[in-house]
């Protein structure tokens, strides 16, 4: 059950160690800060340290977590993952069902980011009753200003910055984009495709000029 084997300068324990009981904690090192491995083998799967001068919890690598990870700030902290290449967070579901990073307010879900369900669409949700989505970007200023909001109460898309389409790029407009705007670098086009082209001023005593 129990091995203190000297060479190695280890105690080694041969059998599970249960510590489901009430009020049990697992105490590990000093001041000097403490690790705690989980190995199988000679595969590290994760590796907590905790050390006296960051006051900090890291994983220093997880190949998979099953179920959840969850976790709880006591103070105004945050979850820094940190890596290198291109796979630093990776979100996989072991089937077709959704795969998504979920924002809670309290116990009650109140957006997401991902494949909500067994479709191709990724999605952004704010599921806040009219509430909105809003793409920021630092300006020249060094200010962050916004660019484009899906406005939920007025149901409508605002956009606030010049909006650009390369040349011979059309903006289609209606269901079946039967009105058309185009330039291809050199001429310009507005296509109407179905029914009247109509340019009508609805200003009083204005005027229509060419």
């Amino acid at each position: 059950y129990l091995t203190i084997d000297g060479s190695a300068e280890t105690v080694n324990f041969s059998k599970n160690i249960d510590v489901s009981g009430q009020n049990t904690d697992i105490l590990i090192g000093d001041n000097l800060g403490a690790a705690l491995e989980f190995k199988e083998g000679s595969n590290l799967y994760m590796r907590f340290i905790t050390t006296n001068s960051s006051e900090a919890i890291q994983i220093e690598k997880a190949t998979t977590i099953s179920n959840s990870l969850q976790v709880n700030a006591l103070t105004a902290s945050s979850l820094t993952l940190s890596g290198t290449t291109d796979q630093i967070l990776i979100l996989k579901s072991t089937d077709d069902g959704p795969v998504y990073h979920s924002y809670f307010r309290g116990s009650d879900r109140h957006a997401y980011v991902g494949f909500g369900g067994s479709s191709d669409t990724f999605t952004i949700a704010n599921e806040e009753t009219d509430g909105d989505i809003q793409f920021q970007a630092y300006d020249g200023s060094g200010g962050a200003t916004a660019y484009l909001t899906l406005d939920g109460s007025n149901t409508r898309t605002n956009i606030h910055k010049a909006f650009r389409l390369d040349d011979s790029i059309k903006g289609e407009f209606g269901t079946s984009g039967d009105l058309q705007i185009r330039h291809d670098s050199t001429n310009s086009e507005i296509s109407n495709i179905t029914g009247n082209l109509t340019i009508e001023n609805k200003a009083d005593d204005k005027d229509i000029i060419f």
